[in-house]
């Protein structure tokens, strides 16, 4: 221990070699992870990036399952070779590598990858990358516990006026620390969430980020003075993220194609489409773009990003939808987690806001869908009982409403299908849905007959679906994703 204060000491002082010859000593006699670390954060410091890389890179291939400190200050090393490639492969490999003790769900990695990605926004796709990694984790965030809030504010969730709360709990050193990294994410996070490039100065944007970033790493302020104030600082990875920035001149955004999006889904270049949808989500995660991006990541079948993006959306979104506990639903069917899909639609009997009625039967509708698909999976008996508590609602006289009775086989539904007005197409798919599942369940239709139906109402190559809007209303449709994954071999 006193080796190493003696060699910060003197790297403080200007003497790098002696200060890494002392700390290259404490690692002979069987070195501790703190001694291995050390050494490394003084090769980054030293800005010796090529050696902090190998360094890292030999205790990681000697010990795949190091810390995940260990594979976050790797992909440091890269970032600041500018081979962002390599650092979000580091990155992305130390993902399942125990975290530390303040950080249990493993955030700080992937919220690292998000702050670099955005930071030098050339390639969009690595950014891309560390939302994938981010998703899984948000509908597991614990409200109020460090550093949760801190991934909520990056990607735009929280208000900078709630960033002070994350420093709830903590005192002395780690309240330093907090504090430091609050400041840096409200800077990268500011830069990030500004809108369509078109519409600021970005050089203007750049330099104020320079500046803070500046600041941040600022070695010589006072409450730095103390050896173990400056290793705390230092030990963060986001400092050399910082370091680099307030440095080097920034790779400025530019602004995508965000009226093509579903053209690409469906036509073009996939990944493209989807991730033009990601880009609107993160520049404005709002309810609307939230549901856009969930039922991008359904049409694409990527039904565990559906998932996670949907209930983190139901957990904390303080007015909840009818329609996000219906797709998050969707995501875990089309996982074949159908007793998971019915808890989800049983939640949603809950929700704030319902269907365009406000009588709230689309859930109702989805469980008693269940009740027929997978008897076992919900009860018939009470799947009717919660479409009969609707039945007398004046309410439901808005789409989907008229569905209940139809159901309840109390009445045919009472509008002209045949009328052109728009939503029409997806009104009547919504009706051959539970027209086949009626069908099946009266024994008129078999199993394979049931599927063949379910082809056709999930099939979009028709022509009433080449109009954008039209194909639009049909995939804002549970029942959509329902049929397609039930024909689907």
């Amino acid at each position: 221990m006193m080796n190493s204060f003696y060699a910060w000491e003197q790297i403080r002082k200007g003497d790098g070699e002696l200060g890494l010859t002392l700390l290259r000593q404490s690692l002979t006699s069987g070195p501790l992870i703190e001694d291995i670390l050390e050494l490394g954060l003084a090769y980054l410091l030293l800005d010796e990036y090529d050696a902090a890389w190998e360094h890292f890179e030999s205790v990681i291939k000697s010990n795949p399952q190091s810390p995940a400190k260990v594979y976050g200050m790797a992909g440091v090393a890269k970032w600041c070779l500018k081979s962002p490639e390599s650092a979000t492969a580091a990155w992305t490999a130390g993902l399942g590598t125990l975290g530390a003790r303040a950080d249990k769900a493993g955030l700080r990695l992937s919220l690292l990858m998000f702050a670099a990605s955005i930071a030098q926004p050339g390639d969009i796709h690595h950014k891309y990358k560390a939302w994938a990694a981010l998703l899984p984790k948000l509908d597991r965030l614990v409200p109020d516990v460090w550093p949760n809030q801190l991934v909520e504010y990056a990607i735009g969730i929280r208000g900078q006026e709630q960033l002070p709360e994350t420093l709830a709990g903590s005192s002395g050193g780690e309240m330093h620390d907090r504090q430091w990294l609050c400041d840096f994410y409200k800077a990268v996070g500011e830069f990030h969430l500004i809108g369509d490039p078109r519409q600021f100065d970005p050089v203007q944007k750049a330099d104020q980020l320079k500046e803070r970033m500046q600041h941040l790493v600022d070695t010589t302020r006072s409450e730095l003075v103390e050896i173990t104030a400056f290793k705390s600082l230092i030990a963060h990875e986001e400092f050399y993220v910082a370091r680099f920035l307030a440095r080097a001149p920034l790779e400025l955004p530019t602004a995508p194609a965000m009226e093509v999006d579903w053209e690409n889904l469906r036509y073009g270049d996939g990944k493209l489409g989807l991730e033009l949808r990601i880009e609107r989500f993160l520049r404005k995660p709002s309810p609307a773009h939230t549901l856009g991006l969930g039922i991008a990541y359904l049409w694409t079948k990527d039904y565990e990003s559906a998932w996670s993006l949907f209930q983190y959306a139901n957990r904390n979104s303080r007015l909840t939808s009818q329609s996000s506990f219906g797709m998050a639903g969707a995501a875990k069917w089309c996982l074949d987690q159908h007793e998971e899909a019915v808890d989800c639609w049983k939640a949603g009997l809950q929700c704030n806001y319902g269907d365009a009625g406000g009588a709230s039967v689309g859930n109702r509708l989805l469980l008693f869908a269940a009740s027929i698909l997978r008897e076992n999976v919900f009860s018939k008996v009470d799947a009717i009982a919660l479409l009969a508590e609707k039945a007398d609602d004046y309410r439901i006289r808005a789409w989907p409403g008229p569905l209940v009775a139809f159901c309840l086989q109390k009445a045919v539904i009472p509008l002209d299908l045949a009328e052109s007005k728009p939503g029409i197409e997806t009104r009547r798919a919504q009706l051959s849905f539970y027209s086949a599942l009626l069908a099946f369940e009266a024994g008129a239709l078999s199993r394979e007959e049931l599927n063949n139906r379910m082809i056709e109402i999930a099939d979009t190559s028709g022509q009433q679906w080449t109009e954008q809007n039209k194909f639009s209303s049909l995939i804002r449709s549970e029942e959509f994703f329902i049929a397609r994954h039930e024909s689907s071999p």
